[in-house]
């Protein structure tokens, strides 16, 4: 549980914050350390920009410059007894020191820089100004400075650093701990608090989240799909994570209705292999039987007698192989690359092309077929040979299914860039609630099932046609105007 929790993304997200807080809190104390030194030193600097002339007026003159090193260390070492954090040189015109009161060896440069003196004195710069720090080279510290004139020339300096080595060991150590004492605890009690905010604001922020992880782990597509949405948080933000929420309501609504669609099409499939056994055992159990019959009762059997049985298992033999022949085609269009070569052509040509193919049927039916023929031609782009086999199927169903003496009307037009083909008979009604299981393979309806024979699959060949070329197929059926299946196709 612990590792889980761990490894959540509200623990990858208070991670981050961590590390942000954590980086901008360095900076933010590195920041204000550097800024407060640099306040200090201008503080410093210009509380005490004036320490070098007073110093210089007050303890110091231009006879110090002649007097020697000693004397001149002396009067420094006294001045300086008076103000410790201060450190006292005196400097000639071009800046070499000439005197100080540091002990031996304490003094590692021989001169210092006079550009930033110049500054000082000519107020060119912005306050804090650094100078050298002859105890220190490497640490430029604030500083004052004053001209020693004599006679209207420069004489030397007074070079006067502030917060000089004594300065840095004591009370500035002391400061600078307290200063950084004082950020770390307020740097430390933001953390906390922005940690704390932050913590609950993420656990608050992705509980949607969490509540959609637990329903996508709680989803089972064997189960019944819809039933599991319960434990899917209805979130009404526009959110990313709302988004989501809506994404998976509609692809796990999307993929209730596939399983629902593959046991039908399972439970269609055995039902399907149940009428090709049923319809493919009884020709070939009649093949069977006339053969067998042949065989053993050839030598007894006359010659009309032996025509009779070849010629009924040859019927039969024609039948099964009629079936198989539409079992494939029906396979093969049902592929996702069927193919359909599209071509530009005349509806009403190609009906009279059907008619006359179809002339002995419907003279052995004692059927007659009818079209408005004076019409204007109705062309249609598609694969004129699926389309020939598609109204075929459909013409030879109704003359099958039409009343002795009766009409197969067929009419063609074209409306609102679409072409519709309508094929009318009289002959037994289509209950509605099998005008779309008529589509089906094998299927055959109630009321003529045990009258007319057919292998079922010509219907199933002539809808998947149309919806090959996004079309659609309809039927209405009743006993006042009788049964019109209606092709419409894109123009």
């Amino acid at each position: 549980m612990t590792r889980a929790l761990l490894r959540s993304f509200t623990a990858k997200l208070l991670a981050a914050l961590i590390l942000l807080i954590l980086a901008l809190a360095a900076f933010y104390l590195a920041l204000t350390l550097t800024t407060t030194k640099v306040h200090l030193q201008t503080i410093d600097q210009s509380l005490n920009l004036e320490v070098a002339a007073h110093i210089r007026d007050k303890y110091l003159n231009a006879g110090l410059f002649e007097a020697g090193a000693g004397a001149a260390a002396a009067s420094i070492l006294s001045v300086m007894e008076l103000n410790p954090d201060a450190e006292i040189y005196l400097l000639d015109a071009s800046g070499k020191i000439l005197a100080h009161a540091a002990p031996s060896g304490k003094v590692r440069l021989s001169a210092i820089s006079m550009a930033p003196i110049a500054a000082f004195l000519g107020k060119r710069e912005e306050l804090p100004i650094r100078g050298d720090d002859p105890r220190d080279p490497a640490h430029p510290k604030v500083f004052s400075a004053a001209q020693v004139v004599r006679d209207g020339q420069t004489f030397g300096y007074v070079y006067v650093v502030l917060g000089g080595e004594a300065y840095n060991s004591a009370a500035g150590m002391f400061r600078g701990n307290y200063i950084f004492r004082l950020s770390a605890m307020l740097l430390t009690g933001s953390v906390v608090v922005a940690l704390s905010l932050g913590t609950l604001s993420f656990y608050r922020m992705t509980a949607p989240l969490r509540s959609l992880a637990q329903a996508v782990a709680a989803f089972e597509p064997g189960t019944p799909a819809l039933n599991k949405l319960t434990a899917l948080p209805r979130l009404q933000t526009d959110d990313e994570i709302g988004q989501l929420a809506r994404s998976f309501e509609m692809m796990a609504e999307r993929i209730a209705k596939q399983i629902e669609m593959l046991k039908a099409a399972d439970a269609m499939r055995r039902e399907f292999l149940v009428y090709i056994s049923h319809d493919l055992k009884t020709p070939i159990a009649s093949v069977q039987g006339y053969l067998e019959t042949l065989q053993m009762k050839w030598e007894e059997m006359k010659a009309e007698q032996r025509e009779h049985y070849l010629g009924s298992a040859l019927k039969a033999n024609s039948q099964t192989f009629q079936m198989i022949e539409a079992i494939f085609e029906l396979a093969r269009l049902e592929g996702p690359d069927a193919p359909l070569r599209y071509e530009t052509f005349s509806v009403t040509e190609l009906m009279q092309d059907i008619f006359q193919k179809l002339q002995l049927e419907t003279e052995t039916a004692k059927v007659t077929l009818a079209a408005d023929w004076d019409a204007p031609n109705v062309y249609l782009s598609g694969d004129i040979g699926l389309i020939e086999r598609a109204l075929g199927n459909i013409i030879q169903n109704a003359i099958k299914f039409s009343e002795t003496g009766g009409c197969v009307q067929l009419k063609a037009q074209a409306a609102d860039r679409k072409v519709r083909i309508s094929i009318a008979n009289r002959g037994p009604v289509i209950e509605a609630d099998e005008t779309e299981k008529i589509f089906v393979p094998f299927y055959r309806g109630r009321k003529t099932r045990q009258t007319v024979r057919g292998n079922g699959i010509g219907l199933a060949i002539a809808k998947r046609i149309v919806e090959l070329h996004n079309g659609a197929i309809t039927v209405v059926s009743s006993e006042r105007s009788g049964t019109v299946f209606t092709i419409t196709l894109p123009g």
